[in-house]
């Protein structure tokens, strides 16, 4: 189970830096950096894409007034949760648009699902933590004033995290099967003896 310090050293590893046993109060530039990027990086990421480990419905949001409405295209508004970062899909399934603070459609009743704030970062696969690194070594090449080699790598590294934490998000919750001992016996000429 990855920490945020150890998100925060796959950062710090892309710029040669030292390694922090614990990166809040760490001292220096690219520590301080991480810090200050921690939460936009951790936003930004986590509206990347519909991870399985954030996924969240939320029934009913609130409805605004029809006056309060910023979509002409569209008959019904409804609050964005405070704790959803992005919505990703409706139900019922119809077209719908975000706007700050809202969501707005052509359905009266709708459920959200989409990405939740907060996540917590045990729940976080190894892939998403590859990605969300990957995006903080990005964000602090300006603070530390990476050069333009390292902010190459960095961009590239980001797009590659990108798409294997994309590809390992749909794999998550899928168990592999286990060999039955009987085919490992066939397999291994009866030399096996079962557990």
């Amino acid at each position: 189970m990855a920490t945020k310090s150890d998100i925060a050293n796959l950062a710090i590893a892309a710029h040669n830096g030292e390694f922090v046993e614990q990166i809040d109060g760490a001292p220096g530039r690219m520590a301080e950096a991480i810090q200050t990027m921690w939460p936009l990086a951790l936003e930004e990421a986590l509206a990347a894409h519909p991870w399985k480990f954030a996924r969240k419905s939320w029934a009913n949001p609130t409805a605004k007034q029809a006056a309060d409405n910023p979509d002409p295209d569209r008959r019904f508004a409804f609050v964005m949760p405070s704790d959803c970062v992005r919505v990703f899909e409706i139900r019922p399934r119809d077209d719908f648009d975000e706007w700050p603070g809202c969501i707005t459609t052509n359905q009266p009743s709708v459920t959200l699902i989409g990405v939740m704030r907060g996540s917590d970062i045990g729940r976080f696969s190894a892939y998403f933590c590859a990605y969300l690194g990957a995006l903080l070594a990005y964000k602090i090449c300006t603070p530390i004033e990476a050069s333009e080699a390292i902010r190459k790598r960095c961009s590239d590294d980001l797009d590659k995290a990108l798409a294997a934490a994309k590809t390992d998000n749909g794999r998550a919750g899928v168990i592999k099967r286990v060999a039955p001992d009987s085919f490992i016996r066939s397999r291994l000429g009866g030399g096996f003896i079962p557990r």
